[in-house]
């Protein structure tokens, strides 16, 4: 799915497999046209799309590219509900019934167990123009010229109904399929600018012998108006700094993986703290308030774990732990704690096991389901 190729021909054939079968039906029921180049699916669902992508097995080296692109298009699919799916596959005369044809590319190198395409190309000049029509290709071409289309080239549409980006469906270099970009929408590096994003946000706190409350985040399920807009800030800088990366090294994704990145966006991160709200700093949480919440919220889930296996301990009634005990005597399934732990359990409610003895009598029923045993509540 990029211009990274597995040569596991397993992998590719299972890839073909689900090229052939989404084409057989339509991508859910559309008709195909022909591109002279292929064939395009318009208003297909971004759901199915989305399946189609999950499904798509990359290489491990392209994975935070898949991950991103799935990402891209959950978040337009709330105002754009369907998209135009691209097959491309040329020298359409000889090809078999729902599957792509083959087409030449110059491989850069190898890298483990795939092939990495010479200069990170995967398609070719104009392919994102299939399936244009004529005001739509000059539209997208205006949006690039004017320079508020980050997309290199023509590849965003003026359709409003377009869904988010496939940058290519390739395996072993027989065949590619895309979803277009919307215009005005990059698909960036999201994976590593939300990694630095975090890190630099830490790293800043760090400095004031602070933290940013995340244990508070995660109670509110949602960040205030004062993190999100420091989240945009800082996000602005890390990606205007990964996307120059130094010279000699074109492969973005490959830099970010370098300390020295890492290194160099951390020279900015004085120009970084001047450019953020006063508020964000009010807002840290002292690393000793931070670590005495975590030891308490350690400690009240401890608690609550406690509470939940007593309860379904005392779900079961005394008899059937009784019939448990000599089930799985006879099959020689039970310690010598264990047959002591059960046999308190055999006396519920007179006498009422512990939280440790709980936790052992639910390691027992899972023993004992595992064996086939079914337990009366």
């Amino acid at each position: 799915m990029s211009y990274i190729v597995s040569t596991d021909s397993d992998v590719n054939e299972t890839n073909f497999a689900l090229i052939e079968r989404s084409w057989r039906e339509g991508f859910g029921g559309r008709d195909p046209m022909d591109t002279g180049k292929g064939v395009i699916f318009r208003d297909v669902d971004t759901e199915r799309i989305e399946d189609f992508l999950i499904a798509f097995q990359a290489d491990s080296q392209f994975a935070d590219r898949k991950a991103d692109i799935v990402a891209y298009l959950r978040t337009l699919a709330d105002q754009h509900a369907v998209g135009d799916v691209l097959l491309i596959s040329p020298g359409t005369g000889d090809r078999k019934p729902h599957r792509l044809n083959g087409q030449s590319r110059v491989v850069g190198d190898r890298q483990g167990s795939a092939w990495r395409l010479n200069k990170d190309r995967v398609a070719s000049r104009g392919d994102e123009k299939l399936g244009l029509a004529e005001e739509q290709k000059a539209a997208a071409e205006a949006a690039a010229a004017s320079g508020d289309n980050p997309v290199q080239g023509p590849r965003g549409l003026a359709r409003g109904r377009e869904a988010g980006p496939c940058r290519g469906t390739e395996s072993g270099g027989r065949g590619r399929g895309r979803v277009r970009r919307q215009p005005g929408c990059g698909l960036g590096y999201r994976a590593n600018i939300v990694a630095y994003t975090l890190s630099m946000l830490s790293e800043l706190a760090k400095r004031r012998k602070a933290c940013v409350d995340f244990p508070g985040i995660w109670n509110a399920q949602g960040v205030n108006a004062v993190l999100e807009s420091s989240i945009a800030v800082v996000s602005r800088v890390v990606n205007e700094d990964i996307i120059r990366p130094p010279a000699g090294i074109s492969n973005i994704s490959e830099w970010c993986k370098r300390e020295a990145c890492w290194t160099r966006i951390q020279t900015r991160i004085e120009d970084v703290e001047k450019l953020l709200q006063p508020e964000f700093y009010d807002q840290l949480q002292s690393v000793g308030d931070q670590a005495a919440e975590v030891r308490s919220a350690k400690q009240t889930q401890k608690v609550d774990n406690g509470i939940e296996a007593q309860r379904h301990v005392l779900a079961v009634p005394a008899g059937e732990w009784a019939r448990l005990h000599r089930v799985l005597i006879e099959k020689e399934l039970l310690t010598p704690k264990e047959v002591g732990v059960l046999r308190i359990a055999m006396q519920i409610p007179a006498k009422l096991p512990t939280e440790k003895q709980c936790a052992i009598l639910l390691d027992v029923l899972g023993r004992a389901r595992a064996e086939g045993i079914v337990v009366e509540r």
